[in-house]
Parts: structure tokens; C-alpha cells; sequence
């Protein structure tokens, strides 16, 4: 992760933190991911958000990761995660 940030800091638009471009620690913070969360979720149904093609193997990874994700309502909003702890389908593309 630390080389990732490195080498991709520059080119990014917006990077995960202060401590590292690409990397967040999600254990703490809830309520700042929650928020992160519905952002996303807002400016992807607002079209704000440009689709990769799914010729390109970046598309198809993502779509196949957003399509495993499952909603998980609690005490802030709305978060996503897998089927369950154990799944094997991924969704941190």
C-alpha cells in the first residue's frame, strides 16, 4: 500500500487520507465511511460518477464487486459488505 501511494499520489483526484493516497484503516471512523458510503452512492445514481467500460479489466473486476456488495443499514446510514464474513466473492476493487 505504501509503494501504491507513492507511485499514485500525484495522479490522484482525491486520496483515501492524510496517511496514505490509496489506503484507509476502516476499523475506526464509522460514521466518516457511512457518510463516504452515501456519497458514493448519491453521485453514482446522479451520474456523476463515469462507468468504466467492461471491456477493460478494471470494469469488469468493479462490476463484479459492486454486484457482491450487500446493504448494511445501522445506527449512521446506509453501508455496504460482503454476503458474509466468509464469503469468498470480493468487493474492495
Amino acid at each position: 500500500m505504501d509503494a501504491w501511494s507513492e507511485d499514485y499520489r500525484d495522479r490522484l483526484v482525491i486520496k483515501a487520507g492524510p496517511q496514505s493516497a490509496v489506503g484507509c484503516d476502516m476499523r475506526g471512523g464509522l460514521q466518516e465511511l457511512i457518510l463516504a458510503n452515501e456519497w458514493l452512492v448519491s453521485a453514482v445514481e446522479n451520474g456523476q460518477v463515469r462507468r468504466l467500460e467492461e471491456t477493460f479489466l478494471l470494469g469488469r473486476t468493479l462490476r463484479r464487486h459492486v454486484l457482491n456488495t450487500r446493504r448494511r443499514p445501522n445506527r449512521y446510514g446506509l453501508s455496504f459488505g460482503k454476503a458474509n464474513r466468509e464469503s469468498a466473492h470480493k468487493i474492495d476493487a
